[in-house]
């Protein structure tokens, strides 16, 4: 194949309900705790960085918040709002025969744990890239370059899908093809533009 797709996954490839997830961990805490207070603490420990895990999330929301949930509640809570899309499997079984696939996700180990095992045929991929694995994010170009440099493509070749705008601002910057993803037929319509797919 001469072509490559690599997929960003909360929001692409599966649905991420982060606002029902950062409620129910607010919902535990101390009242006056709102969910932006939630979604500042998991910025600041950057979980998706790698450094700190869900244990480190747990005993700050303790300490900054008198959080009453448990680390075993916490655990379900936190992967509530990721849930699949039905379209998904059969798209990728169809792309596939066209391009060679890839993840690149800004991710943590317990949301990737339940994504692997529950949500996305991992099969259908040829390599997979996480933030949390590799220590670094898509904010900056480094990953995007690493990720070039293990895989047998130039950036020219490859077609990076993602939801937000920032990281395509990104991916942009050291010469990847994006598409920043609304919805399936979009993303269809833009599969055939860039691939003939």
């Amino acid at each position: 194949m001469d072509r490559a797709i690599i997929f960003d996954v909360g929001g692409v490839l599966l649905d991420y309900e982060r606002d029902s997830m950062l409620r129910s961990i607010a919902d535990g805490c101390l009242a006056g705790t709102d969910p932006e207070h939630v979604s500042s603490l998991i910025g600041e420990l950057d979980l998706s960085g790698g450094e700190m895990t869900l244990a480190h999330f747990h005993v700050e929301l303790k300490q900054r918040y008198d959080c009453s949930l448990s680390k075993e509640r916490l655990d379900e809570v936190w992967v509530e709002g990721l849930s699949p899309r039905s379209w998904v499997p059969a798209f990728l079984r169809e792309v596939r025969q066209k391009a060679e696939l890839y993840i690149l996700s800004d991710t943590n180990a317990e949301h990737w744990q339940h994504i692997a095992d529950h949500i996305l045929p991992l099969d259908m991929f040829s390599q997979i890239f996480l933030s949390h694995e590799l220590r670094m994010t898509k904010k900056t170009p480094a990953v995007f370059n690493h990720v070039l440099g293990e895989i047998p493509y130039a950036a020219d070749a490859c077609l990076f899908i993602d939801d937000t705008s920032a990281n395509i601002d990104v991916a942009n910057s050291v010469g990847l093809r994006t598409h920043h993803y609304q919805d399936q037929a979009n993303l269809i319509r833009e599969l055939n533009t860039h691939f003939g797919l």
